[in-house]
């Protein structure tokens, strides 16, 4: 690896590292009367400007968070990433981009999650499509006990000249009573 590379890489933990800590204040506030730990939020953190010319996902340019846990992934380790979702509670996606991508114009939304059809415990719906950016969902009321369940996150970034590009990230939810 050369030694741009690890200081890129280290430069993005550590960039990752203050936003999910502005992030974890930002949401206090949203989570003030609610039952702590109900509602679940994941962020999706990408490195717009390294990613957006690459011909497909590199998952070193993205993290996930999972606001229930505070587990972030980074990497090859997002690939197992699993977040944890309750029974009939709100679930919501936002996607940021690093600072450095942010200041130069580059953006992110999430368009929408796609459930696997066939394996699909968690909500009522295949597809959750996004609005504003992001993707709000409610748990569906399950009678079993938790379940994994595959899916997909569909974001689009943005550059400064407004062109676009989408990428698909297939992550787990567990889903608890």
């Amino acid at each position: 690896m050369q030694p741009y590379s690890i200081l890129r890489n280290a430069l993005f933990l550590i960039l990752v590292t203050f936003g999910l800590s502005a992030c974890k204040s930002q949401f206090v506030l949203e989570l003030e009367g609610e039952k702590a730990g109900r509602n679940a939020r994941i962020e999706l953190f990408v490195d717009a400007e390294e990613l957006f010319d690459k011909s497909k996902l590199d998952l070193e340019d993205c993290a996930l968070w999972d606001g229930v846990k505070g587990n972030v992934n980074k990497g090859n380790s997002v690939k197992g990433f699993e977040s944890t979702v309750y029974d009939k509670n709100m679930v919501t996606w936002r996607g940021s981009v690093d600072s450095d991508s942010r200041k130069k114009g580059y953006s992110i939304k999430i368009l929408q999650i796609e459930m696997d059809p066939e394996k699909n415990c968690v909500f009522d719906k295949v597809v959750v499509a996004g609005k504003s950016g992001m993707v709000k969902a409610k748990v569906k009321k399950r009678g079993e006990d938790d379940c994994i369940s595959p899916y997909s996150i569909w974001f689009e970034l943005e550059n400064p000249d407004g062109n676009t590009r989408v990428f698909r990230l297939d992550p787990f939810l567990r889903a608890i009573r």
